[in-house]
């Protein structure tokens, strides 16, 4: 999180295990993608000491492109690849 004047107030890391379940095969569920990322930003939020009503805008920054197919009601069809 970073404040009105650009102080860093809290940097969230969280890693995970990927699923190769063959060797040429990596993926994760889409739905640990989202969960990860909502528990990241909860403790972003916490470490960071700001009350909620005052922050205006969140920034999540992931490595690598991931394809995540979904159908027309955004459940994910598979896992992320």
């Amino acid at each position: 999180m970073v404040d009105e004047l650009g102080t860093i107030d809290s940097i969230v890391r969280h890693e995970y295990q990927l699923d190769t379940p063959a060797r040429d095969i990596v993926e994760m569920s889409a739905e640990r993608y989202w969960e990860y990322t909502k528990e990241s930003i909860v403790r972003a939020v916490g470490e960071s000491g700001a009350e909620r009503r005052s922050i205006r805008s969140i920034g999540v920054s992931s490595q690598g492109e991931t394809p995540i197919v979904v159908d027309r009601n955004r459940v994910p069809l598979r896992k992320a690849l």
